[in-house]
């Protein structure tokens, strides 16, 4: 028998076909989601849900692809490329098809749950052939400054196209839209990639599930507690200080488990390393800086009237700055000038991009006025995410590195996001409370400007 091919393909596929399968197949799960956030403001009306059943489902979406970030390795070398894109194609279709009629909100958040892991386990098909197209010597200071644009111009293409189709048509045109593209995706893997069987196949029962379990189970009881906290208010809920008892339990199983497992699920020791320690604060940090989008998102809506098609198109303005970022990233890799200053240059973009929103934040502003500030984001949100990604990486093996990365999209994407957006909605919700009764007490039966 001959060894296991290196490229997925058919020898007789040419090389631009290959490559624009795996552009197709990039962009496809990129784009494959299993609620819109985008179109969330829209959907949760029509359907009858609150805003909180939506953003726990987006929230257990990125949940779903953070956990199962341990599991890829062993999943690639377990399965074909093509049966990965067969199981991974399909169910995101079958769950798109699902989100789209269901109005139940627990089933909604399980379905977005499983889909964040086969979108990941799907999109590493199209990302494993071009990092290598990339940097073959698989160099992470010219891999992630090339290859972190490409995703964040997808992903707001994608946020922009849901809700462009909500737009002009209808907030599910999305789900049809997306189910297409993952046809094609079989397709491509049906045709074209080829069935060779594997050299060896690597076993499964190694994982620790228990671990999966305690993690996704803390993770997901965590993000229930910080979104539903208002709407049940927080502790004077028996099932919100249940779970607030129930969470560090877990968080101490999870802990013990991975100290005392020969094969922990996502290891610990790589809090030996300096460059861990550092990453994630760090990272929390651009979290907090990334939470405020909540408000800009309502200062847009009551004063600039846009509709969430409009509010959408502004961040577009957001790629002048994540194209240059990207590309200053990679010069300054390149030269070695080390990680202090670039560093400073993401937090000064992020800076001032606040600064100049705070000045903005007026009811005479013009749309136009916001275009500086979304550049200066998108800036500083790619020099931050490159550079911090390279930090977290330094010296470490494929194993070492994967639950490094693991710990930092877990900051990134699943509890920090939630928690600083948690606290940010409270203070929020606390001073508009404030101006009411501010206003209020003003209020007077003798005063001309309330009569």
């Amino acid at each position: 028998m001959s060894g296991y091919k290196k490229t997925p393909f058919y020898d007789w596929v040419p090389k631009p076909l290959m490559l624009l399968s795996i552009i197709w197949i990039l962009v496809a799960y990129l784009f494959a989601n299993a609620t819109y956030s985008s179109v969330n403001s829209i959907a949760f009306g029509q359907l009858g849900l609150l805003s909180e059943d939506l953003s726990m489902a987006s929230y257990a979406f990125s949940l779903g692809m953070v956990i199962t970030m341990p599991l890829l390795l062993r999943f690639k070398m377990r399965f074909k490329s093509y049966q990965i894109l067969y199981v991974t194609a399909l169910g995101l279709m079958a769950i798109n098809a699902l989100c789209m009629i269901t109005v139940n909100p627990t089933f909604l958040i399980i379905l977005n749950f499983f889909a964040g892991g086969l979108k990941l386990m799907g999109l590493i098909e199209a990302v494993l052939p071009i990092m290598f197209m990339i940097s073959p010597t698989m160099n992470r200071s010219i891999f992630y400054p090339i290859f972190y644009p490409i995703t964040i111009v997808l992903g707001q293409g994608s946020a922009w196209l849901s809700a462009w189709l909500a737009h002009h048509y209808s907030w599910v045109m999305i789900y049809p839209t997306v189910m297409i593209m993952l046809a094609v995706v079989l397709l491509i893997a049906l045709f074209i990639y080829h069935k060779e069987p594997m050299n060896r196949k690597f076993p499964l029962y190694q994982v620790d599930w228990l671990s999966f379990l305690l993690l996704g189970l803390g993770s997901t009881l965590f993000i229930y507690f910080m979104v539903y906290g208002k709407t049940l208010n927080w502790f004077e809920s028996d099932l919100l200080t249940g779970i607030a008892f129930v969470i560090p339990g877990l968080l101490v199983w999870f802990v013990l488990r991975q100290i005392n497992k020969k094969r922990p699920f996502i290891t610990l020791s790589v809090f030996k390393m300096k460059s861990v320690l550092m990453s994630l604060p760090f990272m929390a940090c651009m979290v907090v800086l990334m939470s405020t989008s909540k408000i800009e998102g309502a200062y847009s809506a009551v004063f600039l009237n846009l509709s969430t098609y409009d509010i959408v198109s502004l961040s577009l303005w957001m790629f002048p700055g994540v194209l240059i970022g990207g590309i200053g990233s990679l010069w300054w890799f390149k030269k070695k000038l080390g990680f202090k200053g670039i560093l400073i240059i993401g937090f000064g973009s992020f800076t001032a991009a606040h600064l100049m929103n705070y000045f903005l934040f007026a009811p005479e502003s013009e749309v136009y006025m916001f275009y500086l500030p979304m550049f200066f984001k998108g800036l500083g949100m790619i020099i931050l995410y490159v550079a911090l990604s390279i930090l977290i990486s330094q010296r470490l093996e494929m194993t070492g590195m994967i639950s490094a990365l693991t710990y930092l999209l877990i900051v990134r994407t699943a509890i920090g996001p939630v928690l600083f957006a948690s606290l940010n909605d409270a203070w929020f919700t606390n001073q508009r409370q404030e101006s009411y009764v501010s206003a209020i007490s003003h209020i007077d039966a003798t005063d001309p400007d309330y009569q």
